[in-house]
């Protein structure tokens, strides 16, 4: 019964999906590919009639239409924009590779132009919502060894011990870690990158109580530091 909700969801969304206009396709794949809520500033940044005439009135009527629509949250106190676990999911699986690829290069440009979290000064997780789109986003465009790069130091501490996000920290490393946290994360071309991960990975996995996984991720970490010094 399950499956049968989720096939008739999953139709249900494509039609809908291909009841767009290729603009507002874009667009809503493009929000899609964040985590959360997007501010305006953001959708403006990822909008995809950028350059052309009569930009923002396009951007904002196909805004409004996807709202109509109910593919498109609009908080109006905060001016942001959010999607349906379900929709988002499938507004981004539903792009090309070259698409996707292309939209996360567009969300890491946006956040690095901005200033950067105050590491030393975050409490909660939204205090790091522009790191972890940058990471995400990272990830998913392929950029691997950028998005290790990017994570180690103050940002990996800050989510770690300032923080305490622990679950987060495992989902965002979900995509790297396919074959579970014993096993080395995919596309690493640095052994120092995939011996930080492990650490990083098996600290998180020993505060949610998974010992068992910690000391495993832990314990291959250690071997990649030992291998490297010998």
């Amino acid at each position: 019964a399950t499956f049968d909700i989720m096939q008739r969801r999953t139709h249900i969304l494509a039609v809908a999906l291909n009841g767009l206009e290729s603009g507002e396709r874009q667009l809503l794949s493009s929000i899609a590919a964040l985590a959360d809520a997007a501010a305006f500033e953001t959708v403006e940044a990822l909008s995809p009639f950028k350059g052309q005439a009569e930009a923002i009135s396009k951007l904002v009527s196909a805004l409004q239409d996807l709202e109509r629509r109910g593919l498109l949250q609009w908080d109006r106190g905060k001016n942001s924009y959010d999607l349906h676990p379900v929709v988002r999911g499938y507004a981004f699986d539903a792009l090309g590779e070259k698409e996707k690829v292309d939209i996360s290069n567009q969300i890491v440009d946006h956040f690095q132009s901005r200033p950067r979290d105050q590491y030393d000064k975050a409490k909660a997780l939204a205090d790091l919502q522009q790191s972890i789109n940058i990471f995400r986003a990272l990830v998913q465009a392929g950029r691997l060894d950028d998005a290790a790069s990017f994570y180690r130091g103050d940002f990996s501490n800050a989510l770690l011990f300032s923080v305490e996000a622990n679950h987060d920290i495992l989902a965002l490393f979900k995509p790297l870690f396919p074959n579970g946290f014993q096993n080395s994360p995919r596309g690493l071309t640095r052994s120092w990158d995939r011996a930080y991960l492990f650490t990083a990975a098996g600290s998180a996995l020993f505060r949610v109580g998974r010992s068992a996984e910690a000391e495993a991720s832990l314990a291959a970490g250690l071997r990649i530091d030992i291998d490297d010094r010998d």
